[in-house]
């Protein structure tokens, strides 16, 4: 998005939003912004998408709520989840 990326990270604490500003080759990060950061909302952030500037994005994937069997616990499938979006200028 205008010559930059927006990365979700996950898998890492605090987990965040981040915008990495490239060059005009597209192969070097030049800058970044932090854009959201350790949201009381989330879980663990995952999937977003971009329409005009405005980025939207699940904060509470399921990813740790599985058992050994691989089944979702319980509590996990009565969990809400929560959809966020961050202007991006």
């Amino acid at each position: 998005y205008n010559q930059s990326l927006i990365a979700v990270h996950n898998g890492i604490h605090p987990f965040r939003i981040t915008r990495y500003k490239l060059n005009t080759s597209y192969d070097k990060i030049m800058d970044h912004q932090l854009l959201e950061n350790n949201h009381p909302v989330f879980g663990e952030p995952t999937l977003g998408v971009l329409l005009g500037n405005i980025f939207y994005y699940i904060t509470d994937s399921p990813w740790g709520g599985y058992d050994k069997e691989s089944l979702m616990l319980p509590e996990i499938k009565k969990q809400a989840n929560h959809i966020l979006r961050l202007a991006i200028d």
